[in-house]
Parts: C-alpha cells; structure tokens; sequence
C-alpha cells in the first residue's frame, strides 16, 4: 500500500523533499484560506446585511398577496396582487373610525406604494376606487368613487434602525485599524482580538492537517480505507473539540485568548511536527 514511499526513500530521496511539494500546496491554501475569512466573508456577510436590512424596510416586504396584515396603526390591509416596483392590484384598506363600529373601507383597482422611513409611514397611491365611510346612521355607509387618492398610513409596528457594523463584519486591515486606536475599552479590545485570531487559527488549521497527514501517510501501512476514514475523523473530531474548549476557556477569561483561539493547533500541530522530526532522525 505505501510501495511508493518506499521506493523513493530507497532511492536516497529524503522525507523532507518528498514533501516540500505539498508543503508548498498547504501554503497556498493556507493564503487562500486566509484572504477569504480576512476579507471576503466579512464583507459578503456585510453586504448580506445590509441587503436583508434594504428589504425588511422595503414596501414590498411589509405586505403579502391575498392576506390580511396588521401593524398599520389602525388599519389592516388586503392585496390581491402585487406586481414589481412596489405596485399592486385589488387592494382592500379597513381602518377602525373613533366612536365607529363599522370601519371605514378603502378599495383601488390599482397603485403603488411607498415607504417614508424618517415619518414611519407607508404612502399608498390609490387608482380607479371608493371609499366607504360610516354615516350618521348606524349600519350604514357612505360611498365615494374616486379616480386618485392619496392614503398615509402610519407603521406603529416597525421600528427602522439602520445597521451597524459588527467586528465580525470588519476585514482584517479594519481590524488592524480599530485595534492601533488608544481610546479603545478594555471589552472590544477582546472582541477585536477574539475576531482576528479565530480568523487566523481556523485558516491556519490545513497547515496543521499536514503535519499530522505526512507521518501517519508514512506508518499506517493497513490498506483498509475505513481504518484511514477512522483516523482522519478521529483527528478533525480532536481538533473540533479542541477548538469549542479552547474558545470556551478564552471566553470565560480562564486563559489568554490567543491561547484559546490556537489551542487545537498547538496541541495537534505540535504533534505532527515532533511525529515529523523523529521520521527524519529515523
């Protein structure tokens, strides 16, 4: 099963050139894991924010097709359709009337809509409707049809907050930045450090993986590949596990941080580098 690394070492070809190639390889992905979960991933899980944050203060979002929705003051509001661009069709608009048993009634065959965060208001554009207002007498209504009409409706419901960036969204020049800064507090000084080598040990982990993969490569002669498979979860599972102490321990302030953050790797890194050194000496 090894009759490869048998020959080349047969033929007078040192470990540590076996593999310099994939050591080199790990680099890579090591710089590529890195640069995404530095940069990439906190600005796609920015921009994911800030697009959530678009559409639940979008029109379009606080009202659903063919369904009854409150939390528009004293009104509740029906659409049949809506179409793009923040228009719809057949809506149906009950707004309770002070003093008024029977609400006051409000149809369009069309329009569109709008919201006005700063006001908290949503601004209809009604075409083509009535409006049907309880009259003097009870159990009655006065209808009136109308071409346009322009309705306010208050949203006492939502609050509009706009996003703020989280450390977790920051790159890692933010970071850098945030961190040179004096004033900084003793907490979000954690939080920042927390961030970075999180960022930094869990790219770092391949390196690691490489350690431990290159002697147990070389011992393990069993050509049974559940026996690998056994090994290999073994070993993502010591590391996994290593991984929630080591952040637990560092959250809780029983040791350092860093320590927390780099704990798996030390322990499973360390491994694999002494496993390495005593092939070579063998």
């Amino acid at each position: 099963s090894d009759s490869e690394m048998i020959a080349l070492r047969a033929s007078g070809i040192s470990l540590v050139r076996i593999i310099r190639p994939v050591f080199f390889f790990c680099l890579v992905v090591f710089a590529g894991a890195y640069y995404l979960h530095t940069t990439i991933l906190p600005q796609a899980d920015w921009q994911s924010t800030l697009s959530i944050k678009h559409l639940e203060q979008n029109a379009v979002s606080l009202l659903e097709e063919k369904k009854w929705v409150e939390g528009f003051g004293n009104a509740a509001v029906y659409v049949e359709k809506l179409d793009v661009e923040n228009r719809f069709k057949n809506i149906r608009i009950l707004q309770a009337i002070e003093g008024q048993t029977i609400p006051r009634i409000v149809y369009a065959a069309s329009g569109r809509y709008t919201l006005n965060e700063k006001d908290r208001k949503i601004i209809f554009s009604l075409d083509n409707g009535y409006i049907e207002d309880p009259s003097e007498k009870k159990g009655r209504l006065m209808r009136i049809d109308y071409e346009n009409y322009t309705l306010e409706i208050e949203l006492s419901q939502r609050v509009f907050r706009t996003p703020v960036k989280e450390n977790t969204h920051l790159t890692s020049e933010e970071i850098a930045m945030k961190l040179n800064n004096k004033d900084l507090k003793a907490g979000e000084y954690k939080d920042l450090v927390f961030v970075k080598h999180s960022r930094l040990a869990l790219a770092f982990a391949c390196i690691v993986f490489f350690l431990l993969g290159v002697p147990l490569s070389v011992n393990m002669n069993t050509p049974d590949k559940s026996t690998n498979f056994s090994v290999v979860a073994f070993l993502a599972l010591s590391w996994y596990l290593l991984m929630l102490s080591g952040r637990a321990l560092a959250l809780k302030g029983v040791i350092p941080v860093e320590l927390g953050l780099w704990l798996p790797n030390l322990v499973l890194g360390g491994l694999g580098f002494l496993m390495i050194v005593k092939l070579t000496l063998k």
